[in-house]
């Protein structure tokens, strides 16, 4: 990863702040409807560019057993950074903590 770039949670103030600001950028989702630390935010030289809000814990009922899967709720980069590969990069950091 960009020495410039960090993923914030909103289990902190800063992470809370960081998706508020990226959302008025971009479009308004639900982050309430996921766990704090699956609303993720990406950080570029201190500006939040772009957020991820993932269930981590879904599961679908088979014969053979249920099957645990994740659900990507919402994903949007900020309109003025778009192009640039946020979107591409926090779906790679995302889909590594998973």
């Amino acid at each position: 990863m960009n020495p410039h770039c960090r993923v914030l949670t909103a289990q902190t103030e800063e992470g809370r702040r960081a998706l508020q600001e990226v959302m008025e950028r971009s479009y308004v989702a639900d982050a309430a409807s996921v766990p704090a630390q699956w609303a993720r935010v990406r950080v570029v030289d201190g500006v939040p560019v772009s957020f991820i809000l993932v269930d981590p814990d879904r599961r679908m009922e088979f014969p053979g057993g249920d099957l645990r899967y994740a659900f990507i709720n919402d994903v949007a980069t900020r309109e003025d950074r778009r192009g640039e590969g946020h979107f591409r990069a926090i779906m790679e950091d995302t889909f590594a903590s998973l």
